[in-house]
């Protein structure tokens, strides 16, 4: 018994980087709010907002990729910005299993930037600059 308290409260750490919720609610591309009223806004990326230039083609995507399904939300760098909603990176489980980054699929189909300033670590300037060159969405 001994040895399972001690190994739970080792690994608590790690469990408490992982939340997983239903999408009750797109707010806009890169922000929605979970079945328990959590505002997520989706860490390393920036969207346009809705009423600039692919804002709402933002919004329309990420609502038909995460809208009314299961996500998997893994904080990253710190637990909430400066509006108070959590942030982290968001993963989704698609076809055959794969599991794909929601942030960087909106960088590869030029829906988002890739937010450099607050978040270099996510490592999307790779995929952002392929957006451009191939001139997809807001590029």
């Amino acid at each position: 018994m001994k040895k399972l308290l001690l190994y739970l409260l080792l690994c608590s750490p790690l469990l408490a980087d992982t939340i997983t919720g239903t999408c009750k609610r797109v707010v806009d591309g890169d922000t929605f709010v979970l079945n328990d009223n959590t505002t997520v806004q989706i860490w390393g990326i920036d969207a346009p907002e809705l009423k600039q230039p692919h804002g709402q083609e933002a919004r329309t995507w990420l609502q038909n990729t995460i809208g009314q399904k299961e996500v998997e939300l893994r904080i990253k760098v710190k637990g909430t910005d400066d509006k108070g909603r959590t942030l982290g990176q968001v993963y989704i489980q698609g076809n055959q299993r794969r599991i794909s980054n929601v942030g960087t699929l909106m960088v590869k189909a030029g829906l988002a930037w890739f937010d450099d300033y607050n978040a270099p670590e996510a490592g999307l300037a790779d995929e952002m600059e392929k957006a451009r060159k191939t001139k997809k969405g807001l590029w």
